[in-house]
């Protein structure tokens, strides 16, 4: 199923102006977080990693 026009447009606006993250917005708006990670690549936001927190093994 393709993501209407109005979907696309909320999901940028919950991501710059709300700064909600993917899986927030994704709930919210109920599609599934790769469709929004999609939506903001295509919007020419980079695609993010597993952020790295440092641990008690870390040196």
């Amino acid at each position: 199923m393709a993501l209407t026009p109005e979907i696309e447009a909320q999901i940028l606006r919950y991501h710059h102006a709300e700064r909600w993250p993917i899986g927030t917005i994704a709930a919210q708006l109920q599609v599934h977080r790769d469709s929004v990670a999609r939506v903001l690549a295509q919007a020419g936001l980079p695609r993010l990693g597993a952020v790295r927190r440092p641990g008690a093994m870390d040196p």
